[in-house]
């Protein structure tokens, strides 16, 4: 009994033994793939690192990156580099990817590989990150002025309640006239209902101007890629219905007079 333990024992050291020299080769470069967000404008650039940890001379490993839509078709001019080797023990890259023109999911695959006993590169690891690509919303509200004189006012958005902070702008609101503020809305994923409005800066005098605040909130669907159109086409509609209605109400009535009496 004491004997089959002993050689028991003597196996379980041998296969120890065996996946220590495994894990010793190839498998000791520690690999990784991050970024400080996951979504991007159309067009606009997004980071990640590629890091690597644990590398000898001995390893020559090498990764390629490359960008995919979601149908799997490879986006060309998409990574910064596509190729490279990596180089010391505490190895950090940054991969620049541009956004495709077509917003859409996409996913930054960076595979590595590793040259064997006869010179063939093998895989070794892949890292996958998932790439939302977006397209900005456009808001406007149309602010007035009834008054003879120009006001010179700051104005942000505040949406969903929130004010955003790079939607400043200093604008002029004409005398006896009236001006639309736009704004580009870049979010990763719009809320199915997005409420908005424009909200003067603290120290702005504006108090002839009709259009700020909570009272004249507009809602923004998440159908509608551009609000502005919307606006548009609202207004459109409004303008045939009064042509219609007015054609109607003026339409005369003709006069057959009476009818003629039976003989």
């Amino acid at each position: 009994m004491n004997t089959f333990l002993i050689a028991a024992l003597m196996a379980l050291t041998c296969f120890a033994g065996l996946a220590v020299f495994a894990s010793d080769s190839s498998d000791a470069v520690s690999i990784g793939l991050s970024g400080d967000t996951d979504w991007v404008e159309t067009g606009e650039t997004i980071q990640f690192e590629v890091t690597a940890e644990g590398y000898s001379s001995s390893n020559s490993v090498s990764y390629t990156a490359a960008v995919y839509n979601s149908s799997g078709t490879r986006m060309t001019s998409a990574v910064s580099s596509t190729e490279r080797t990596i180089t010391s023990s505490d190895y950090s890259y940054t991969l620049t990817v541009t956004a495709p023109s077509t917003a859409g999911d996409y996913r930054l695959v960076v595979t590595f590989t590793q040259e064997d006993a006869d010179g063939n590169d093998v895989q070794i690891a892949q890292r996958v990150q998932n790439i939302k690509v977006v397209e900005p919303v456009t808001l406007s509200v149309v602010l007035s002025n009834d008054q003879d004189v120009a006001r010179n006012i700051t104005v942000y958005y505040v949406i969903n309640g929130t004010r955003v902070d790079d939607s400043r702008q200093e604008i002029t609101v004409p005398a006896n006239g009236s001006i639309t503020v736009t704004y580009d809305y870049v979010v990763r994923d719009l809320a199915q209902e997005t409420t908005f409005y424009l909200e003067p800066a603290g120290d702005t005098l504006s108090g002839d101007v009709t259009g700020l605040g909570a009272d004249y909130s507009h809602t923004f669907y998440v159908n509608d890629n551009n609000y502005t159109l919307y606006e548009i086409l609202a207004v459109i509609v409004l303008i045939i219905v009064a042509i219609v209605a007015i054609y109607i109400y003026r339409k005369p009535v003709k006069n057959y007079g009476k009818p003629k009496s039976r003989r």
